[in-house]
């Protein structure tokens, strides 16, 4: 069974918090707030050991089904859609758990530049 746990974007001052931060006084974590968005932990870790998160930004290869020697490098990011974490691919939307060497390289709210790059 996978760890839940969520980092949250705080659109006010523009930064990522804890949300342990968004809890009241009972323990209840607010559920509607204009100001968060709250991204979910796929359960898994990039090549380095750092938590991939929805919302990260992250580079990864496409092996050549006949020669593992060629592969592509691909900029994405990771989305919860249909019940699964993964990656918009072309026309397919690819499981996170299925690529290979995925890198976490930051996140679409602090680093919207490296999209540009993908």
């Amino acid at each position: 069974m996978r760890e839940i746990k969520f980092r949250a974007w705080d659109k006010r001052q523009k930064r990522m918090i804890t949300p342990s931060l968004l809890c009241n006084l009972t323990g209840d974590m607010e559920q509607e707030n204009e100001y968060i968005i709250l991204m979910e932990y796929t359960g898994l870790k990039d090549r380095n050991g750092k938590d991939i998160y929805e919302g990260d930004i992250v580079k990864y290869r496409d092996y050549e089904p006949i020669n593992r020697e060629f592969y592509t490098e691909y900029i994405a990011i990771v989305e919860y859609k249909w019940c699964m974490f993964g990656v918009q691919e072309r026309e397919d939307f690819a499981l996170i758990a299925r690529l290979e060497n995925i890198e976490v390289i930051g996140n679409i709210y602090e680093n919207q530049e490296l999209l540009k790059q993908g």
